[in-house]
């Protein structure tokens, strides 16, 4: 008995040791990653993912419809964007920004690093496991509140039988002929303009990945940047379901046949099967990474903002470029009948809504301190 009951309190003893080992482990990455600063915003974003996802999954079981936690294609293509973009393109950009800063200090006689410092300072801070982790952190999350967004778009016809898409229409009619001077301004459509619009287009999540690499170095932007992409997915939604549209070149494609070599339209063709399939047979539909249609707002343009916002703040000299840049998607969202101009405005408010409260929740110890003391500077930050 006295043998069972020292193995006993062996193995309490190796159990404790193994949780607290865990547990420290767990604390250091904490740590390490800076999120004991942000405990409010990062239990504000664990929070919101687990609602939407509870929201998605009580809707499809209240319609016994089929939830996929692994939505088909989505977690290769976010496997292949972490290790092309984030674990190689990503760092490269950053190496490439660090090359032009140092060369800027040297044309203004500022001493900078020998070559080898350099280099070695930088794969020090980008070719270690806590960037690796990191990145590995954002991207699950964000992974996560796509299924919630995945399941629930293919859903979207189904919820609402409404068809705003005529009354997108006229308004979008009225903008562009007060924008384009009465006709006078017009964009050629042509093969090599639609390809290029085709190509820009397609860049939305590679523009998404190198942001987030991008302000890898400035903690606060990189949570307030990973929370408000989480969050722009989740807000979508509820607009989509109560005021559902298709798109123009979903609901009046003659008007679109100067796109029909574009990749565009492939993939176009491809979300309208899906789109039909769930909505004459739910059941028998299954849920993909790239299923249904949504017109209204813009997510397109909305991650793209995000992106723009997340950019400025790394790189300020290069706003107005980087606002062309958005203007540019805008453009081309509209060129290639994804989207309304006016979705497109709704996806620029959409953005803004969720990077304002990303901002409110993710804020360093220190930060808030000085907004104790000087509450306009919440103003100017989330503006």
């Amino acid at each position: 008995m006295s043998g069972q009951g020292g193995a006993q309190k062996n193995k309490s003893a190796s159990l404790k040791i193994s949780l607290a080992g865990a547990k420290g482990f767990i604390h250091a990455s904490v740590a390490r990653h800076g999120l004991f600063s942000f405990q409010p915003g990062f239990y504000w974003l664990l929070g919101y993912i687990v609602m939407s996802l509870a929201i998605a999954r009580f809707i499809f079981w209240s319609h016994s419809w089929n939830f996929s936690w692994m939505p088909a294609g989505q977690a290769n293509f976010f496997f292949m964007f972490f290790v092309v973009v984030h674990l190689f393109i990503g760092p490269f950009c950053i190496l490439f920004c660090d090359a032009i800063q140092e060369i800027k200090n040297i044309r203004r006689q500022v001493p900078c690093r020998p070559l080898r410092v350099f280099l070695k300072d930088f794969i020090n801070e980008h070719f270690t496991a806590g960037y690796l982790q990191k990145g590995a952190i954002v991207y699950c999350l964000v992974y996560a509140t796509l299924i919630s967004y995945t399941n629930l778009k293919a859903a979207i016809p189904l919820l609402n039988h409404n068809d705003y898409d005529p009354l997108l229409y006229r308004w979008d009619s009225s903008l562009l002929h007060v924008l384009s001077l009465g006709g006078f301004i017009t964009i050629p459509k042509y093969s090599t303009v639609s390809n290029f619009f085709d190509m820009i287009y397609f860049q939305m999540w590679t523009l998404a990945c190198v942001s987030l690499a991008l302000s890898f170095r400035d903690r606060a932007v990189f949570w307030r940047y990973t929370m408000a992409l989480c969050l722009a997915f989740g807000l979508s939604i509820p607009i989509s379901v109560f005021f559902p549209s298709l798109g123009p070149a979903f609901w009046r494609p003659g008007l679109f046949s100067y796109i029909s070599n574009t990749n565009s339209a492939e993939v176009m063709n491809g979300l309208w099967k899906n789109y039909l399939s769930f909505k004459t047979n739910p059941f028998g539909t299954s849920i993909g990474g790239g299923n249904g249609i949504v017109a209204m707002p813009s997510l397109h343009i909305a991650l793209v903002y995000l992106s723009v916002v997340a950019l400025e703040k790394r790189f300020a000299g290069l706003r107005y470029i980087l606002r062309g840049i958005l203007a540019l998607f805008v453009i081309t969202t509209v060129y290639l009948g994804w989207h309304y101009l006016s979705d497109g405005v709704a996806g620029l408010l959409l953005g803004w809504l969720a990077y304002r409260i990303s901002a409110c929740w993710f804020y360093e110890k220190k930060d808030r301190e000085a907004l104790n003391t000087h509450p306009q500077n919440l103003v100017h930050e989330i503006m």
